[in-house]
């Protein structure tokens, strides 16, 4: 197990240090024929042994049954603390006024134990490339969020979303707005053979006008020199 209070590598940086290590590895092969042109391989064995002591002290390594039930166990004490007081996703958005001193305070106050709680994360999974394994966005809460706060940078609005159907239905024993802008919509709606006639109508329109076009220009050429 590594320690605790240490910053430990991702996933994508220990591939890269692997990745490196390898190149330098093949440049510095016997089999390299170009290997006598290097014009200092003492450096790049140089930069290998560095490799390996970073990944030695800094790599999450797989670890045994007990150690991981001990993590596991320390993990969710860990969350539970940084969690506390936890600035909701509703305020982080929103912005309300003094959220950004509180938001700063939180932060101070739990900095140790989340660098802590990042850590176990990577040695609970050492093979995970999950972006957001030690992320604590994925924790913190949504918040209220279809309600109004007046002194907010970004104020939001009231509605009623979260607000169950059955509520509604025995709030109103059932019935329903008859004059909401939905049922205005319905009311407007026209059936299939009033839409038929307003079609012949424009029809019949149409072809009224097109005559008058024509007469009118016949009735030109009649009376023109």
């Amino acid at each position: 197990m590594k320690p605790l209070d240490r910053v430990l590598l991702k996933q994508p940086q220990i591939q890269d240090l692997q990745e490196e290590k390898e190149q330098i590895a093949s440049t510095l092969s016997p089999s390299n024929p170009f290997r006598n042109k290097i014009s200092k391989p003492a450096l790049l064995s140089a930069r290998s042994r560095s490799i390996d002591k970073t990944l030695e002290s800094y790599a999450p390594e797989p670890l045994p049954g007990d150690e991981q039930d001990k993590l596991a166990k320390l993990e969710v004490e860990l969350r539970t603390a940084w969690s506390h007081g936890m600035p909701t996703e509703e305020e982080m958005r929103k912005n309300p006024a003094g959220m950004v001193d509180r938001h700063r305070k939180w932060e101070k106050a739990n900095k140790g134990i989340i660098l802590k709680w990042k850590n176990i994360r990577r040695q609970l999974e050492p093979d995970s490339d999950d972006p957001d394994l030690a992320n604590i966005e994925r924790y913190r809460p949504s918040g209220v969020m279809d309600r109004l706060v007046s002194d907010a940078q970004i104020s939001g609005a009231i509605n009623y979303r979260s607000v169950p159907q059955a509520k509604w239905d025995q709030a109103f024993e059932g019935k329903h707005p008859e004059n909401t802008a939905l049922a205005q919509v319905k009311k407007r709606e026209m059936t299939e053979a009033q839409k038929q006639r307003l079609r012949d109508n424009l029809a019949r329109g149409r072809e009224t006008a097109k005559r008058k076009r024509l007469a009118a220009q016949t009735l030109a050429s009649e009376v023109s020199p």
